[in-house]
């Protein structure tokens, strides 16, 4: 029941499952209008119309998308595909068709919310509608669900500031403290989220239905912002904002845990052109934190708790769906990665490299990299809580780089049909501090894995994955 109470409650947070930058202007001759009079039947009608088509119109600007080869490609070397049916030549990877997810959102949001059946109050420039109970809990056979909308009703306000422009406040309980702010406008759908008041009102459908709030996490506090823009026919932009520092979080002991966001506004766009068969998409998150349990990342039987820290996650892409090949540029990740515990190290990393250009012909994906790629990785698994119990002895303590340098754009090809990986420009190095060894591979040459023997417990150590690692002739395909 709580899951279908939670679903009731999250269907305006689905209307945005992407969305807009914030054009609202900041002050002088362009602040936005006052509230203009409303009328509820022209009012409704706008809000629905204005929230389908946005919806719809987006969605179908994403189809192109299943025909690009490189999306494909990269799922199937995931191994995110399905495997091809009988006479069929190619795998199904991720279908990018949302126009009956976006239908279905709009039905349901007419249908149950923003319907003229729900007037409660009307003003000159203001309309309030009282969530029905049975009609937004119709299709659920739990009673529990009609009493919780009833013992903590649901309001929503809606003023305009004309141009069918329809602003919403979603209120809650008698108190109406307000939750979500949205935006049902001609060519913009926004929502913006107080996660504190969110997590507020949750608990109190909670207890309206007689449960326990413990599964809600005892940390919600922030305001996010989703939204959905057009720009044209077919052309329409996603983004993500972190409004004010986002932070969520539960747990006691060894299963705490807590995820921690800074403002970034915006934090991450997707452009979708279906004119251009082109998406765009850029991330602009700074230090993303938080605390996991070690069973998270280690074994079920690993105890305690982790910490931690990626410094930034930066970049721009491009995906040209004819041209097959993607642009990531100026890719910033901060200091890196660090997840520690009792403030000792466990692993740490860091990645060098500003572009990375990816192309996809028949079989073979190729990557290169400017001006050149540097990675390291510190593995310091001693530091583990109770010991570093089936870690093998050469993660106690190593450190691992990856090279990839050598010419004016470095580069290498995967190929689907074998493990190999080709240097096509520069020189790949692979090196490690603990066993002082390292593998080398010239443009022309293939880094080759040979298949290790499984541990045996009576036979000593697991070897370095280095050591399955070199340098040699490439296959013939």
């Amino acid at each position: 029941m709580k899951t279908r109470l939670l679903t009731l409650l999250s269907l305006p947070v689905l209307l945005a499952t992407a969305c807009g930058g914030d054009d609202r202007p900041e002050g002088g001759e362009n602040q936005p209008l006052p509230p203009q009079p409303i009328e509820k039947t022209s009012a409704l009608a706008a809000a629905n119309a204005n929230l389908r088509s946005v919806l719809m119109g987006s969605a179908r600007s994403a189809v192109f998308i299943d025909d690009a080869k490189l999306v494909s490609d990269v799922l199937d070397m995931a191994g995110d595909c399905a495997e091809p049916l009988p006479g069929e030549g190619s795998s199904e990877c991720l279908s990018f068709d949302f126009e009956t997810s976006a239908s279905t959102v709009a039905d349901d949001v007419a249908a149950k919310f923003l319907n003229i059946a729900n007037v409660e109050t009307e003003e000159e420039k203001k309309l309030t509608l009282k969530i029905d109970p049975a009609r937004a809990c119709e299709g659920s056979s739990d009673v529990q669900c009609v009493q919780a909308f009833t013992d903590v009703p649901i309001r929503v306000e809606l003023t305009t500031r004309g141009d069918n422009k329809i602003d919403l406040a979603w209120l809650v309980g008698e108190a109406r403290a307000k939750v979500i702010d949205m935006r049902l406008y001609p060519n913009e759908v926004s929502i913006e989220v107080d996660l504190g008041a969110a997590r507020e009102a949750l608990v109190r459908f909670a207890i309206a239905m007689g449960q326990s709030a413990d599964d809600l996490p005892a940390i919600m506090t922030g305001r996010v912002r989703l939204g959905v823009t057009k720009h044209a026919e077919s052309d329409y932009s996603m983004a993500f904002a972190v409004l004010s520092a986002l932070a969520i979080g539960g747990g006691e002991g060894d299963e705490a845990f807590l995820f921690e966001l800074g403002v970034a506004n915006p934090a991450a766009t997707v452009r979708i052109d279906a004119n251009q068969e082109q998406v765009t998409a850029s991330s602009a998150f700074g230090v993303i934190s938080g605390t996991m349990p070690l069973s998270s990342f280690f074994s079920d039987t690993t105890v305690g708790t982790a910490q931690f820290r990626l410094g930034a996650l930066k970049m721009s892409s491009t995906l040209k769906a004819g041209d097959e090949n993607v642009v990531i540029d100026n890719i910033d990740l901060g200091d890196g990665f660090s997840l520690s515990a009792n403030n000792q190290p466990i692993v740490g990393g860091d990645v060098d490299v500003r572009r990375i250009e990816v192309s996809s012909a028949e079989d073979v994906m190729t990557v290169a990299v400017s001006p050149s790629f540097l990675a390291n990785l510190s593995l310091d698994y001693r530091n583990l809580p109770g010991g570093a119990v089936d870690m093998p002895a050469w993660a106690l303590d190593e450190d691992l780089t990856v090279e990839l340098n050598g010419a004016a754009m470095p580069s290498v090809e995967f190929d689907n049909t074998s493990e190999a990986i080709k240097v096509t420009a520069g020189q790949l190095g692979i090196r490690s501090r603990a066993t002082g060894n390292s593998v080398s591979v010239g443009a022309g040459m293939c880094l080759i894995a040979e298949d290790q023997e499984p541990m045996d417990p009576m036979m000593g150590e697991e070897p370095h994955p280095l050591e399955a690692l070199s340098s040699g002739t490439c296959p013939t395909m």
